[in-house]
């Protein structure tokens, strides 16, 4: 079965490397609006649904796309099988 995931934790090691900055989710929090438990369901793949917003928000924060953020993995064969799209 496929399932959509995302690149977060790995967009925003890229972001703290590239920057020089820890980045906690408190700081994100202060600076983008999403609180640490909506980042904490995306870096733990905890997600059923993604708005938009949320979405558009992690992206420019992230200085990513979302077919950046987002891909299919087919979990049977633990393969990514595509790129996403944002579905609001």
């Amino acid at each position: 079965m496929a399932r959509v995931k995302n690149r977060f934790t790995e967009l925003l090691e890229r972001k703290r490397r590239v920057e020089n900055k820890s980045w906690t989710y408190r700081e994100i929090q202060e600076e983008i609006g999403l609180t640490p438990a909506t980042l904490s369901r995306f870096a733990q793949q905890k997600h059923d649904q993604f708005d938009a917003t949320t979405l558009a928000t992690l992206c420019n924060f992230l200085g990513c796309t979302v077919g950046d953020l987002l891909y299919i993995e087919d979990e049977s064969k633990g393969q990514r099988v595509g790129e996403a799209t944002a579905v609001a």
